[in-house]
């Protein structure tokens, strides 16, 4: 005979054993950046990968990248040209550059991402649609009507996508989204914290809100403590914390709407966490107060012993980007030419020919 009340008594345990362990893992993420000291840190295994300069690839402007299966997939929406792919050396190997208004093409390029069977979706936002170039054949496609402006997304499965900033005239209509094209709905994740503020009118600092890095996708919620993981079952879990008194207070927010000059000169708060990205050591991200490469370096195995590091006080760092990606395990900077960078990597063979007209070069790197 089974007796109810026992099993009853034993999944109330494991519920509670589950909780305890959830609430455990939180703290442990809790990352109070108020009190973490900035310390020196060690760059290792630094490697140059020069993006290979033809008038087929001539970059106009480096907006994303992403790293799959021995291939740097690159979105310039400079002037909406498309997407450029090369290998692990750098090497041109293929585009999608399709700007229309026909089938197939594109008129406003919001974003772009990769899946693992190296299919390549673009968003244009003008027409409301994801464009699926199946193994990144310009020629060989499909139209996914969305129906919503969105400003990211994500390719999640073979039916969703994530979708971050779904919009209309009257501004932000989901914060985060999950979008079902086989069924044809879209179903909001997250909620708003700030249902007073239209975020929509508010300047950015990031490139990305919403990314994929190390196989894991990361949405940050502006203006908040909390870094999202979002898992397969369309679910965000808070995966960092980043604990602080200076972030802006829902009264300053509403200030700063339609006002990018007092959001310039805001330079007391926390105005947004950017470069979110991670290796199999570290997660790594930027608190973003006032300009500068201050980053909030997190080791995976013990979250407590996070610590600031100044990238850019670092010599070979001098005039690159912001932390644009993760590939083989290392970090990515982009690093455009310059008469000073030239001096300092002239016995780099790889960069004996870089030079103005050059496309950027990726700066791989691990950190100590």
């Amino acid at each position: 005979m089974i007796n109810l009340p026992l099993i009853g008594l034993f999944f109330s345990i494991l519920l509670l054993s589950c909780n305890q362990q959830d609430s455990t893992q939180k703290e442990k993420n809790v990352i109070p950046f108020d009190k973490v000291a900035k310390e020196d840190f060690e760059i290792k295994d630094i490697e140059y990968i020069p993006l290979e300069t033809t008038e087929h690839c001539l970059l106009g402007d480096i907006s994303k990248v992403l790293y799959k299966d021995d291939r740097y997939y690159i979105l310039d929406k400079n002037q909406n040209r498309g997407v450029y792919i090369f290998n692990k050396d750098g090497n041109f190997l293929s585009s999608i550059n399709k700007q229309g208004e026909g089938p197939g093409e594109y008129i406003e390029i919001t974003d772009m991402d990769v899946d693992d069977e190296n299919n390549v979706y673009i968003a244009d936002n003008a027409k409301m649609d994801i464009i699926k170039y199946i193994q990144a054949n310009p020629n060989n496609y499909e139209t996914i009507h969305v129906r919503e402006h969105f400003m990211e997304f994500c390719y999640l499965n073979e039916h969703s996508f994530l979708l971050r900033d779904v919009f209309g005239p009257e501004g932000q209509k989901m914060k985060l989204a999950s979008f079902n094209h086989k069924e044809n709905s879209i179903t909001s994740i997250l909620n708003s914290k700030n249902e007073n503020i239209n975020e929509m009118d508010i300047m950015k600092c990031s490139k990305h809100y919403l990314y994929r890095s190390n196989k894991q996708i990361y949405y940050n919620e502006r203006f908040t403590p909390y870094i999202y993981s979002i898992s397969q079952n369309e679910r965000p879990i808070e995966h960092y914390t980043i604990s602080s008194e200076y972030y802006i207070a829902d009264k300053e927010l509403k200030g700063l709407e339609k006002n990018p000059v007092k959001f310039i000169q805001e330079t007391t708060h926390i105005k947004d966490i950017i470069s979110l990205y991670e290796n199999d050591d570290y997660f790594l991200c930027m608190p973003f107060i006032t300009p500068s490469a201050t980053y909030l370096l997190i080791p995976k195995d013990n979250p407590k012993k996070a610590k600031k590091i100044d990238l850019m006080n670092k010599a070979e760092f001098q005039g690159t980007s912001q932390i644009e990606g993760v590939a083989n395990k290392k970090f990515i900077v982009i690093m455009k030419y310059s008469e000073s960078q030239a001096k300092i990597l002239k016995n780099n063979s790889k960069l004996k020919s870089w030079n103005e007209e050059s496309n950027p070069v990726l700066v791989l790197f691990s950190i100590k």
